[in-house]
């Protein structure tokens, strides 16, 4: 195989074969449950998201030198040593249904990179989506909850957004929302 020979080949192998698709979904959707929907906001959970994945790489990317060459003026890589390479980080991560389910659909029984990279970004996707949905039901309850109060008191012209935003930040720092959220993004829980 021939050598990924630019920056943007790294990129690409540093955002596919590590938990960036998670960090990132992850991230955009507790954006959009604590009220912060600009687009400044969504560059930093990009900017986050990147910087997660490029510290947190797993071992196996770390011994081919990804994300190192990121940072180097010779990013040349092996394909087949960053393949090699992340198939056990991916498999450890698979969800062994979603897996079983692209194995049945494309009819294949062999373990290589066509069959599991699918199901890598599958399964990262469905425990995102899991955490993200952890995140916003209690933020939503406070949406509803500031909104219903505001309506009781009669100050319809007052935004439910204005005041639930500072609450959703209050009780995420003291609930120690970044740590926890910390822990399940890097797969430490």
């Amino acid at each position: 195989m021939e050598p990924l020979g630019t920056t943007i080949g790294v990129v690409v192998a540093l955002l596919l074969f590590t938990s960036f698709i998670k960090v990132a979904t992850v991230l955009s959707i507790c954006r959009y449950g604590i009220g912060l929907v600009g687009v400044e906001f969504g560059v930093v959970c990009l900017v986050v998201a990147i910087g997660l994945s490029v510290v947190a790489s797993p071992p196996e990317l770390r011994a081919v030198g990804i994300p190192e060459r990121l940072f180097s003026s010779t990013s040349v890589v092996d394909n087949k040593a960053l393949v090699d390479a992340a198939l056990p980080f991916m498999e450890k991560r698979l969800d062994p249904v979603i897996e079983e389910h692209l194995k049945i659909r494309a009819g294949e029984g062999t373990r290589d990179i066509r069959s599991i990279a699918p199901a890598f970004v599958l399964s990262e996707l469905k425990l995102a989506f899991q955490i993200g949905c952890t995140l916003l039901i209690p933020l939503v309850l406070i949406d509803l909850l500031v909104a219903h109060i505001i309506t009781l008191i009669g100050a319809v012209s007052l935004s439910a957004q204005t005041v639930a935003l500072p609450i959703k930040l209050v009780l995420f720092i003291v609930a120690g929302g970044w740590g926890m959220l910390g822990k399940k993004l890097l797969g430490l829980e």
